[in-house]
């Protein structure tokens, strides 16, 4: 092989490489037919130097250099991935016995345009790499790792979600009311929700669980082969189907607290297959009762609460989540495991209840 490199240039110094790369260079700005006109040409001057069948020769051994290559690749990753299981979160272990990598995993997300902006989509996906590292998936796993992005409703849809919400074959009409300035009691995680915050919120799930149903049926009748992260069609293969993600201002604000604590970051999740109970008044807060979404710990994303909905969906509903996320801070879930529950500690990359158990982690604290 090394032989044939030599004698035929596929191998070539620096200089020679850099004459190749601007000829390719100019190739690329002519049109397809002029390319394959000089091309043609080139095969008519090799062929008066070459030997019979050489040219077929030099061919095969493209090819079995570029299958060596695959060969030392995939013996690299088998490697990688062997290594980094040893020292994973169980759940990443079953994933990858699953799919073998072939799938992509994470969720469909929603993100409202007024309060998401590139420095939140930057710190947020900093955090996911951390806590992705922290799991032991390791580089192959995590390559496969998604959020995939669906447009958020238009500010008619859900106005009109908002004024008109049907459940079944019954309509009730919100009328609006004056708005009063009253004083506003700040909860120990820092929010203040009121019905009329709570009522936008739970409506604009509403707008968007129809939404995901569209693209989940969509999904489930035809299958693309290659999509990319932002296809607005339907969902890719391995995207949860029972769960999708909303991020609004209150999770943009919680990303950008003054202390950058990844513990305090949140996310909504919300159940796709929710029904609102029609004699249910709205509550004063989301976190009154269950009422088909809650809030998730972010990089949890990417660690209990994926295996929850992954691998656990039939032994933990969204509700079952949801109360268990009730003692944890901010009410954000972090384990269907109590001990782990009221877990929180300080740092800017790896938060609580994210490395395997047995790896040396910082020190991690008790709320209560």
């Amino acid at each position: 092989m090394n032989l044939l490199k030599e004698r035929y240039g596929i191998n070539p110094a620096v200089a020679a490489m850099e004459a190749r790369s601007a000829a390719e260079t100019a190739l690329l700005s002519v049109t397809r037919q002029d390319w394959k006109g000089a091309m043609d040409k080139l095969k008519k001057v090799r062929a008066m130097i070459y030997e019979d069948n050489e040219e077929a020769a030099l061919w095969n051994a493209e090819v079995e250099e570029w299958r060596r290559m695959m060969d030392a690749s995939k013996q690299r990753q088998k490697q990688e991935i062997e290594s980094r299981l040893a020292a994973a979160q169980p759940w990443v272990k079953r994933l990858w016995e699953e799919d073998q990598g072939k799938k992509s995993w994470g969720y469909a997300v929603f993100r409202d345009p007024e309060a998401v902006n590139e420095e939140y989509g930057s710190r947020m996906n900093d955090a996911l790499m951390h806590a992705r590292e922290a799991i032991g998936c390791g580089d192959t796993i995590a390559a496969r790792w998604r959020l995939q992005n669906f447009d958020w409703p238009s500010i008619a849809a859900l106005d009109q979600d908002t004024d008109t919400q049907t459940d079944g074959e019954s309509t009730e009409t919100v009328d609006e009311e004056p708005k009063h300035e009253e004083p506003q009691v700040v909860s120990d995680d820092q929010d203040s929700f009121d019905k009329e915050a709570t009522s936008q919120l739970e409506a604009n799930f509403q707008v968007l669980r129809e939404r995901f149903k569209v693209l989940r049926k969509r999904a489930s009748g035809r299958q693309i082969a290659t999509v990319t992260q932002t296809d607005r069609a339907a969902l890719q293969s391995g995207i949860l189907r029972n769960v999708f993600i909303v991020i609004n201002q209150p999770c943009v604000d919680s990303l950008f607290s003054d202390s950058a604590n990844v513990d305090d970051m949140w996310i909504w999740a919300v159940d796709p297959d929710y029904i609102q109970p029609a004699t249910t008044d709205t509550p004063d807060a989301p976190s009154d009762q269950y009422r088909g979404y809650l809030r998730v710990r972010l990089q949890q994303l990417v660690n209990n609460f994926f295996d929850a909905r992954r691998f656990l969906d039939n032994y933990y509903s969204m509700e079952a989540l949801w109360q268990a996320a009730q003692p944890s801070k901010n009410q954000a879930f972090v384990s269907v495991r109590e001990p782990e529950q009221k877990l929180w500690m300080m740092s800017r990359s790896i938060g609580s209840g994210i490395r395997p158990e047995g790896v040396v982690r910082a020190t991690a604290k008790l709320l209560y």
